[in-house]
């Protein structure tokens, strides 16, 4: 409820000095000032649990010059002693008003800014009921905890709050560099070096000597990370849903980097990070920085070809064969002629799309296309020679029957000329 009533209340209420009278417009505005004192003091009552709430005779208005940071206030009746708070309220942006030199007669208005024209500062003296009980006192007392308090009136610099039952909040000493705070079932405190077995509940156990093993919620493991041994191994494994079995494990050895896969036996290396890459056991192991060594390599993108020789021998393609795209066959008059003006076969990319078309599996079927269709070139040379050949041993068989009949004429001919001699 309002302290003073209604600021025209509050107005009515204070006493008047006979020779400083109040025009209408002042009047209005210090029932404004009034409305908004009597706010700040409900405030004060909640907060102080009705310790500065008494309405004291003492109030007014004291008008501070232009360009003055200071006024000095005389009470119309004196005080019993200076255990008094006055309440400053301003009519301009004072910035901060405050009172000094008390006594019971009156006191000085100070103010951080001075006012450009005449300013009017609203005072009012209100005393606490327990005269032993001031601000000061209130501020060197700290609310308890019980009450919604801290207990306490300082706390240490840069340091982290914790509880301490009914009693004042305690504070940590600051931590030193690159720490975390810990707690050992008591008060919390920085460390450097914290000790730490359990992450979670039943999900991470870290090892005294730095393994650390991560669960699926139950007492399986789902993933064991061992720090480095004293041969130099550091390992990360991952286990089967039964928590058993470890199916696969990234294991670094000295320079080496390892991946190992289940086998159903055991773990085996199927690929090792070097210099090179070295995937399963192909022989020779690392072949130095910037190569790959494997057992096979395979490319999807690599299509078979039967469609080609399909084409060469029945002109049509199989059907349903799904490595054909709509391929062609190339004559060796075409092949010739592109060889001759591009430099390259027509089988393979230009140049402006070779390394768009570069890929190995692409690569392979062109590879593998163009030394079936120069078979197929070979393939037609032997008909040619095959069918040459006949032709020459036919003309040898002309040949050689022309040679006889040459020699039966010219035994005639010697017949008839001797005949005739």
């Amino acid at each position: 409820m309002p302290i003073f009533g209604s600021g025209t209340d509050l107005l009515a209420r204070l006493p008047r000095r006979p020779d400083l009278p109040m025009p209408p417009r002042e009047a209005a505005g210090v029932v404004d000032y009034l409305g908004a004192l009597d706010r700040a003091l409900v405030q004060i009552y909640d907060r102080l649990s009705e310790r500065v709430q008494v309405w004291d005779s003492n109030a007014g208005l004291a008008t501070m010059a232009a360009g003055a940071t200071t006024v000095t206030v005389t009470f119309l009746g004196l005080e019993d002693d200076t255990q008094y708070v006055p309440l400053l309220i301003g009519n301009w942006e004072a910035g901060g008003l405050w009172a000094t030199a008390l006594t019971t007669s009156g006191f000085t208005i100070n103010s951080s800014r001075s006012p450009v024209t005449a300013g009017t500062v609203l005072w009012v003296v209100v005393r606490p009921q327990d005269t032993t009980t001031t601000l000061a006192s209130v501020a060197a007392n700290p609310l308890g905890v019980p009450d919604g308090g801290t207990g306490v009136s300082t706390l240490a610099a840069n340091g982290v709050l914790y509880g301490n039952g009914t009693g004042g909040v305690l504070a940590t000493a600051q931590g030193p560099a690159n720490s975390v705070l810990t707690a050992n079932e008591g008060a919390p405190v920085f460390s450097a070096s914290p000790t730490v077995t359990t992450l979670g509940v039943g999900t991470a156990v870290l090892a005294g000597d730095g393994h650390v093993t991560v669960k699926n919620g139950t007492n399986d493991p789902s993933i064991s990370l061992l720090g480095r041994t004293t041969d130099n191994v550091s390992t990360i494994r991952f286990w089967s849903n039964d928590g058993v079995s470890q199916r696969v494990a990234l294991q670094y050895v000295t320079d080496t980097f390892d991946i190992l896969v289940h086998d159903g036996t055991s773990l085996v290396s199927r690929m090792k990070l070097k210099t090179g890459v070295q995937v399963g056991s192909p022989s020779g192991a690392d072949k130095g920085a910037g190569t790959l060594n494997a057992v096979a390599v395979y490319d999807d993108g690599v299509l078979l070809t039967d469609w080609a020789f399909d084409l060469y021998f029945d002109g049509r393609v199989r059907p349903g064969d799904a490595h054909y795209r709509g391929q062609r066959l190339y004559p060796f008059e075409e092949t010739l002629a592109v060889a001759q003006a591009d430099r390259r076969l027509p089988w393979m990319p230009t140049r402006d799309a070779f390394e768009q078309a570069r890929g190995l599996g692409a690569m392979v079927s062109r590879l593998w296309f163009g030394q079936e269709q120069q078979q197929m070139y070979l393939f037609e040379h032997e008909r040619q020679i095959t069918e040459l050949s006949a032709r020459v041993v036919a003309l040898e068989s002309d040949l050689a029957a022309n040679a006889a009949r040459s020699t039966r004429l010219e035994a005639r001919l010697a017949a008839l000329e001797a005949r005739n001699g």
